[in-house]
């Protein structure tokens, strides 16, 4: 079949019984190493190429994470993942701390013992500090 042959990687369900089946476009799985921002931008441009409600993306949310990321969803309280704006605002807050956050994360930091300059000056954490928040 053509679809699969084209798009191995890409997931195919049936939308109905008289549809022919449609590519199921899913983002790759978020484990939090990455920005959340980016991560949030890229499952919501599937979700709206796939017609979903905010219903159904709550649905598919927590089957798009991994890791920390799934540890992090599943320690929100019922009424923080209630719905998706609000799961999503609550998992940002984990993701993308607060700028002043970030500044003393950094401040506090110190070099570790074989760490070269290069390595200190641009550690992960001014990475994951993005002004960027998620949308």
């Amino acid at each position: 079949d053509c679809l699969r042959s084209c798009f191995p990687s890409v997931c195919f369900f049936p939308i109905a019984m008289a549809d022919p089946v449609l590519p199921l476009l899913l983002p790759e799985p978020f484990t939090g190493d990455r920005s959340w921002a980016d991560w949030l931008s890229h499952f919501n441009a599937c979700g709206l190429a796939l017609n979903w409600t905010a219903e159904i993306k709550l649905r598919y949310l927590p089957t798009r994470l991994r890791g920390r990321a799934q540890l992090a969803y599943d320690a929100l309280l019922d009424n923080e993942r209630a719905n998706f704006d609000d799961a999503c605002a609550n998992l940002g807050r984990v993701f993308n701390p607060s700028p002043r956050l970030c500044a003393a994360q950094y401040r506090t930091r110190t070099q570790q013992p074989g760490e070269d300059i290069a390595a200190f000056a641009t550690p992960a954490i001014v990475d994951r500090c993005s002004t960027r928040q998620p949308g």
